[in-house]
C-alpha cells in the first residue's frame, strides 16, 4: 500500500497521469472509505518503466476492470499485472446498449449519433450538453457498473477501474470528428496520449473527398479548438514530409 494522502490525490507514475486512489472520502453517515481498496486510472500500456511496474505491483490488485471499447483495448492492450484478474466491459454505450467506440473504426458512428441527436432536438447542440445527457444515462442498465459493484460487494479488492487516459476526452474527439464527418473527411487513424498532464491526440485523415478547400478546413478546426479551449494544429502531408526531409 502507498503512503496515506489526501482523498483523491494523484498517485504519480512516469508513464501516465490522473491515477488516483478513491479511499479516504467521507460518506453521508460519517464513515470513511477504506484506503488501499479502490483505484481509478488510465490504460496500463504506458506503464513500462521498472519504477512504474514496481509501484503498480505494490498495490496488490486483485481485479482490473477495463472500461474502454473493444477497439481501444485492441490498439493499446493492458499489460498483465501479477495476481490481478483482468476483464473488459465498455462503460460508454449508446441508447441501444452497443459500445461507444473511440477508436478510428467507431468515430463515424459517434458523429452520426450526434447528428441524429441534433435532428431530434431540432437545433444544433453543443457537445457539452450531448455528453451531459449521455453521462446521465450511463449508470442505468450499464453492465460495466453492474460488474464494478458486484466485485465490490464480493470484496474483490484492491480493484482498479480505468478508461483510456483518465480525462474527459470524449467531447474533444466527438467535436473534431463531427466537423470532419460533415465535410466528408475520412479518419484513417487516431493516437491518444497524456504528456505532462496534457491530453494530446494525433489524427491522420484523408481529404480527397473533402467538400471545402484545405484553408477553410483549417479555419473550421481552429474554431473547434477555440470552443474546446485547446489548440488544433492542421498540417498537410506534403509539408509534414518536407519537414522531415530537411
Amino acid at each position: 500500500m502507498l503512503p496515506v494522502t489526501t482523498p483523491g490525490a494523484e498517485i504519480v507514475f512516469e508513464g501516465t497521469c490522473n491515477f488516483r486512489e478513491l479511499g479516504g472520502y467521507r460518506g453521508a453517515d460519517g464513515r470513511h472509505v477504506r484506503r488501499g481498496l479502490l483505484y481509478r486510472g488510465c490504460s496500463l500500456d504506458t506503464l513500462q518503466s521498472p519504477a512504474d511496474r514496481t509501484k503498480l505491483e505494490s498495490l496488490h490488485l486483485r481485479e482490473i476492470l477495463d472500461l474502454r471499447s473493444a477497439g481501444e483495448a485492441a490498439r493499446q492492450p493492458d499489460a498483465a499485472v501479477s495476481g490481478a484478474h483482468y476483464q473488459r466491459i465498455c462503460g460508454m454505450r449508446y441508447a441501444d446498449g452497443s459500445e461507444m467506440d473511440f477508436s478510428p473504426a467507431g468515430i463515424q458512428r459517434i458523429a452520426a449519433e450526434k447528428a441524429a441527436y441534433e435532428a431530434k432536438a431540432g437545433h444544433p447542440v453543443h457537445d457539452f450538453y450531448w455528453f451531459t445527457d449521455l453521462y446521465k444515462q450511463m449508470p442505468f442498465g450499464n453492465p460495466a457498473y453492474h460488474e464494478l459493484f458486484r466485485l465490490l460487494e464480493e470484496h474483490r479488492v484492491p480493484l482498479l477501474f480505468h478508461c483510456t487516459c483518465g480525462k474527459d476526452r470524449t467531447g474533444i474527439i466527438a467535436k473534431i470528428s463531427a466537423t470532419l464527418y460533415e465535410h466528408q473527411v475520412n479518419i484513417i487513424d487516431i493516437s491518444q496520449n497524456v504528456m505532462e498532464d496534457v491530453f494530446a491526440m494525433v489524427m491522420l485523415v484523408n481529404i480527397d473527398k473533402c467538400t471545402v478547400d484545405f484553408n477553410t478546413l483549417i479555419d473550421l478546426l481552429d474554431k473547434d479548438g477555440e470552443e474546446l479551449g485547446m489548440k488544433i494544429h492542421t498540417m498537410h502531408e506534403d509539408i509534414f514530409d518536407a519537414m522531415h526531409k530537411i
